[in-house]
């Protein structure tokens, strides 16, 4: 994981690493195993969709997997509901020196009309993080070609946001309503331990003002207050 996830923003520019960290990712001064707050480099993406620990899950384990991280923000930062894949499905092209990843993915998916719907749901997304490896480290190029990052965040509040890369995908993210609103469901289902589903309303006056632009203490602070926090039956 390139180290703890930062809860001051979904766009801060920062993360934190300790030696072992530092030397793996090629960022940041760290003399020991404590960890130290470092800025993360241009085009290594903000906040969460920044974290090495988070986009390694979201991957396999030698390549990545645009689906998979697309799937996370549909799922888990826009709260929308994918359909389950057809029973019988076509395997992804073997990893090959000859092409991408993007590649890959665009022959098995956007060129199959039983398949294209829904992928582009999630596939568009996770292009933007391609620069990112499976393990969340930077990359110029894979197998020797440029990487395309480009992407679309489609059926959104604001329509299809069109985004370049982590910064601009986080960024795009962190201004959209839906995405307070489901991370707030999400932070409400773990502090007041049921579904985010049933969450939602609990914690409606706190994603109002995480909206209006109060920080995430400040909305830890209004759950905290809040009689089902307090009480219990």
């Amino acid at each position: 994981r390139a180290g703890a996830p930062s809860t001051s923003s979904s766009t801060a520019p920062f993360t934190f690493v300790d030696k072992t960290l530092a030397g793996y990712y090629g960022f940041g001064t760290a003399s020991d195993d404590n960890f130290v707050r470092v800025t993360l480099p241009a085009n290594w993406g903000l906040g969460l969709l920044g974290q090495g620990s988070l986009l390694a899950t979201q991957a396999n384990s030698l390549t990545t997997s645009p689906t998979r991280r697309g799937h996370l923000v549909r799922t888990k930062l826009l709260c929308d509901v994918v359909p389950p894949p057809p029973p019988v499905i076509g395997q992804i092209p073997p990893p090959s020196a000859a092409t991408t990843t993007r590649q890959r993915y665009e022959e098995q998916h956007a060129a199959n009309a039983s398949c294209k719907g829904c992928h582009a749901m999630m596939d568009e997304i996770g292009f933007a993080l391609e620069h990112l490896d499976s393990a969340g480290r930077y990359r110029e190029m894979e197998n020797n070609f440029p990487i395309n990052d480009a992407g679309i965040v489609t059926s959104t509040s604001s329509g299809d946001l069109k985004v370049a890369g982590a910064g601009e995908l986080a960024t795009a993210l962190s201004k959209l309503p839906e995405a307070t609103d489901c991370v707030s469901s999400y932070l409400g289902a773990y502090a007041l331990g049921m579904s985010h589903e049933s969450s939602t309303c609990l914690v409606a006056t706190a994603a109002t003002e995480l909206r209006g632009g109060s920080s995430l203490l400040d909305f830890y602070l209004r759950m905290a207050r809040s009689e089902h926090f307090r009480s219990r039956q």
